[in-house]
Order: structure tokens, then sequence, then C-alpha cells
């Protein structure tokens, strides 16, 4: 999904200040990003991705579907891109009480609907349960709405009052 551009400007979809304006007033939230497949959630992370940066936040983003279907938590997670440790744990570290975003997109490789390894939903869970220890350090997570409607471990995967789920349409 590309960004909205017109003549050179990229034209913010409102989900994306959506997401922007949860991560700046709550802590302690994971943040899910859900649509219909090709609805755009990757623009929106891509602009979430590219806001948080020009705005001095610390922020990884990484692709679930691209990574081995042998990591199993946030440390394989870390290796897998090339780093010592999670990279919650490390984003969390190397800001030192500052808040700083992972973003991981296509988090529907997990779900049962897509015949994915079962360990890739223990290495977002594990991604969320560090998120939890480490308020400062924020998950946003894309999904596809159908995943998150009918694969009931992917809704459970975090409790309803540290989630919010921004829908993204066509």
């Amino acid at each position: 999904s590309q960004d909205h551009e017109i003549g050179g400007f990229v034209i913010e979809r409102e989900a994306t200040k959506t997401v922007l304006a949860l991560l700046a007033e709550e802590e302690d939230l994971v943040v899910v990003v859900a649509g219909e497949a090709g609805a755009g959630k990757s623009g929106v992370l891509a602009q979430v991705v590219r806001s948080l940066q020009e705005h001095g936040v610390m922020v990884a983003a990484v692709r679930a579907d691209r990574l081995p279907e042998t990591v199993s938590n946030g440390v394989t997670i870390g290796q897998a891109k090339g780093l010592p440790g999670s990279p919650i744990s490390l984003l969390a570290a190397a800001r030192g009480g500052k808040p700083a975003v992972l973003v991981v997109d296509q988090r529907d490789a997990v779900s049962v609907m897509s015949g994915r390894s079962p360990l890739m939903l223990e290495a977002v869970a594990s991604l969320v349960a560090e998120a939890r220890v480490h308020p400062q350090a924020r998950l946003v997570l894309g999904c596809r709405e159908y995943d998150l409607q009918h694969d009931r471990r992917l809704a459970l995967l975090i409790e309803e009052k540290y989630r919010r789920v921004v829908r993204v349409a066509r």
C-alpha cells in the first residue's frame, strides 16, 4: 500500500493521526492497526514511523511475515534482525525512560488463518509482555481485520484494557 501523495506531498491518513495521538497520550498500551487486505495498513504504519522519526522518537520496524518461522520470542526476533536482544528491551534501554516505539507489520503472519508457524504467535506475545514491563516502549501491531475477528488467539493476545484498535478503511 502506497502513501496517498499529490504533487510530491504525502496526505496523512486519519488512521495515522489517531495512532500518533494514542501513542502520545497513553502509556501501557498496544495499538493495533487493523483493516482488510489492501486497505492501507502498511501505508499507515509507514506514515507513523516517519512522523515519529521526524519528532525525535526512536522507532524500529519489523515485518513479521519476513521473519524466520523459528522465532519464538523477542530475543529470537532481535537475533533474526542482527540485534543482540529483543527490540523492545533494546529500545527501552537506549531511550533511558523516554518513549520509543516498535512497529510490527503483518502481525497476521502469526494467525491460524494464515497457516504460519505457531511459534510466531509466541514471539509476538513475548513482545507484548515486554512492552508491558517497559511502559516507555510502545508497541504498534498491524493486522488484518479478518484475522483479528476470527482467530481467537490473536484477539486474546492483548487484554482489551491494554489494546486500542485503529481501523483502516479503503
